[in-house]
């Protein structure tokens, strides 16, 4: 049905009607939803703990959505009823994927602002308490990925969703399940982890509450764990840890040199086969680097070979201390120039 209703999508420039005619008529769809929402919803009761017709039914009407745009407006409680409905009865992507749909169109519409909040904390719960009942995050490997890709869109697209809850309820569990999602070790779980981690830092700023979460010690809290999972995980993973390390020198490199100063001071952290004068080096490095991407991403698999002992035992010979030295020769350079200058100076 999903590909059916997509044919009837009038403004979408098929079927041989001018722009301006297919702007003026009314989408088919309009008149169509009306008579089928009380099947779809009669469906979403007796069969939503079944996957695949929850999972049709939400494809359904997110192409619904996707073809009406603002005249699915009318249809919004049916929508959240039938997104919650199915994702209440088995956490999956699908609902997920047309709760997105729904925020993106609607969230900035003050009607339906109480309706799309009450969606998001609805779904945000029913997650947390999902991961909960048991005690293996990777039980959850697909829910949790895909909710944590649905809140990073949410994050670049409608940021005020997660930004306006409270800074101790979901805010803070959301932050804390994406922590203890980096050290999994499904690629997946990590990737998308870690992608909303990069996106909440990005924004925190903007955010008083998201602001707060970080300066309270989950900033720090989060670096930690950071470097542990440099230290700990598959070698696959050191790129997305690269990327979130530069993301948190962007926007809190006062808080980084802070950081890492106790990250340098704790000894046998985050490996025993690391010591502290190549943590030190680690760290002038990575500092120095700053937001260089690319450079940090290399610096980051380098000191995660030497924390696993695998590296050469002078940590000398690779990325980090060409990158060393050429910064002390600029330095060097820098001071011979200043000599030079202040020498003219004095002469004449």
């Amino acid at each position: 049905m999903s590909n059916l209703f997509a044919t009837l999508d009038i403004k979408s420039g098929g079927g041989g009607n001018s722009s301006f005619t297919a702007q003026q008529q009314q989408q088919p769809l309009a008149s169509l939803l009306p008579q089928i929402m009380p099947m779809l919803r009669f469906i979403a009761e007796k069969w939503s703990p079944e996957p695949s017709v929850s999972e049709n039914l939400c494809d359904l009407l997110k192409q619904c959505i996707g073809t009406l745009q603002e005249e699915a407006k009318p249809f919004s409680n049916d929508i959240v009823n039938i997104a919650l409905s199915a994702y209440n009865a088995e956490p999956q992507s699908a609902p997920l994927n047309l709760a997105l749909k729904f925020f993106v169109l609607f969230a900035k519409d003050p009607q339906l602002t109480p309706l799309i909040n009450s969606l998001f904390v609805k779904l945000c719960e029913r997650t947390l308490g999902q991961v909960s009942s048991t005690g293996n995050l990777s039980d959850h490997t697909e829910v949790v990925s895909s909710y944590f890709e649905m809140l990073s869109l949410v994050l670049k697209k409608e940021p005020q969703l997660l930004a306006s809850q409270e800074e101790g309820g979901i805010i803070a569990s959301v932050f804390n399940l994406a922590l203890a999602c980096l050290s999994l070790p499904e690629d997946v779980m990590v990737k998308y982890a870690t992608h909303f981690l990069g996106h909440f830092i990005n924004i925190s700023r903007n955010h008083q509450r998201l602001l707060q979460l970080i300066n309270n010690g989950q900033g720090q809290n989060l670096f930690m764990v950071l470097l542990k999972c440099i230290a700990s995980s598959p070698l696959i993973f050191s790129d997305y840890f690269g990327e979130l390390l530069c993301t948190l020198n962007k926007k809190f490199f006062d808080n980084v040199c802070r950081w890492m100063e106790t990250f340098v001071a704790s000894e046998g952290f985050p490996s025993e086969k690391v010591t502290r004068a190549q943590k030190e080096q680690f760290a002038q490095i990575i500092l120095r680097e700053r937001v260089n991407k690319r450079r940090i991403c290399e610096i980051v698999r380098e000191f995660a070979l030497v924390c696993a002992g695998v590296a050469s035992p002078r940590y000398g010979g690779g990325h980090m201390a060409q990158v060393l030295e050429s910064h002390e020769r600029a330095a060097e350079h820098q001071s011979m120039l200043k000599d030079k200058k202040t020498s003219t100076t004095a002469n004449t």
